[in-house]
């Protein structure tokens, strides 16, 4: 998956390798009605009650969990678009330690 950087950023990254991981918690993945990053397809619906747990899976195999509000209407098998907020991605090196 590619996603967008600023430039000191990337500059950043450069120094520590090329490969990494990037990391967001369930709850500030958004589901978006435009084309957002991503687009996947809800795999998964587990309601818990006061929230929905969505595991969506990209067409390159990546699985994504998203924490919405028990009111969504999105339902296994339906395609969404994904965001990612900038400020809430983490981005580690592939053994695990955090860069950005």
């Amino acid at each position: 998956m590619v996603y967008p950087l600023a430039p000191k950023e990337v500059e950043v990254l450069r120094s520590h390798g090329s490969e990494f991981i990037l990391g967001i918690r369930p709850e500030y993945i958004r589901i978006v009605s435009e084309k957002g990053l991503v687009k996947a397809r809800c795999v998964v619906r587990e309601d818990l009650g006061t929230a929905v747990l969505l595991h969506l899976e990209t067409r390159g195999g990546i699985t994504l969990k998203a924490k919405l509000s028990p009111e969504t209407s999105i339902k296994e098998g339906d395609e969404v678009y994904v965001k990612f907020p900038r400020e809430k991605v983490r981005i580690f090196k592939k053994a695990g330690e955090l860069v950005l």
